[in-house]
């Protein structure tokens, strides 16, 4: 879809600028997840807890349980 009110230079400026953000807000999202993630679980025995009561899955059990361990 053209839109011939606008250059194609500024088009393309404006889309390059909406993937930049789309990236942007994405990895901010990710950072504040893993930081809640953090925070909820202060040792082992919590995670381990978590993971009994199906509360965390098994891949984040067994990251979390790396970082506790080492």
């Amino acid at each position: 879809m053209r839109f011939p009110v606008f250059p194609d230079w500024l088009q393309w400026l404006v889309l390059l600028a909406v993937i930049w953000l789309w990236i942007q807000v994405g990895m901010l999202q990710a950072s504040l997840t893993a930081r809640k993630i953090k925070a909820r679980f202060s040792n082992r025995d919590e995670v381990e807890q978590a993971y009994v009561k199906g509360s965390i899955n098994r891949d984040e059990y067994e990251r979390l349980k790396g970082r506790f361990s080492g």
